[in-house]
């Protein structure tokens, strides 16, 4: 007789909690279907700012990323540049207003579409975007990698490059870098390098 109560008890218990374990079964299975469960799903778009900068707004589409940068250094920026350098790549000796590596993808700031630099030796184009950051001040700068990638370090042309990714749903991270000349010397030498942020990108 105990061993049938048992035997009943064990079949309601399955009859009321097996469907239950049944339907969270099939929604684990459907969620990791959806691709829930790949890390990828949870990156978002990003930017840290380093210290000493600012880095808000970001908002990342296909081959485009835009930010919100500033710097609340006690000097302001004369000539300024700015670049994403994807992650890899090391930012060589800052020799001129586009020493980054290359594949690094050139940033123009709001309302500075015809202010231009001269790269290096004034033989290669000039740089588009160049302009001054006054300190605590925020400019928006967009970075567009199907037209503003530098093919090389220094005196090299701006083309395409895949360093913001194209595709709806793709990854990719790096740093904002800048490049300044401080206001007595204008937009000639010396100039200093500057990160200004660690960006992480999901293209929408």
């Amino acid at each position: 007789m105990t061993k049938n109560f048992k035997a009943q008890s064990a079949m309601e218990y399955l009859m009321t909690y097996g469907w239950a374990i049944l339907i969270i079964a099939i929604v684990l299975a459907a969620l990791y279907i959806l691709g829930v469960f790949n890390g990828s799903a949870f990156i978002g778009t990003t930017c840290t700012a380093t210290s000493g900068a600012l880095c808000t707004s970001p908002i990342a589409s296909p081959s485009t990323f835009s930010v919100t940068l500033g710097q609340v250094s006690t000097t302001d920026w004369a000539a300024t540049t700015f670049a994403f350098v994807p992650t890899g790549s090391v930012m060589p000796a800052t020799t001129s207003m586009t020493s980054y590596p290359a594949n690094s993808v050139l940033g123009v700031p709001s309302g500075t579409v015809n202010d231009i630099i001269p790269y290096a030796g004034g033989t290669s184009g000039d740089v588009p975007g160049a302009s001054s950051m006054t300190s605590g001040f925020t400019t928006t700068v967009t970075f567009d990698a199907a037209t503003d990638c530098l093919t090389s370090q220094d005196n090299n042309a701006i083309s395409k490059c895949s360093s913001i990714p194209s595709a709806v749903g793709s990854t990719t991270s790096g740093e904002i870098w800048a490049i300044y000349t401080l206001p007595t010397t204008n937009d000639s030498s010396p100039f200093y390098a500057q990160e200004l942020g660690k960006a992480t990108m999901k293209i929408s």
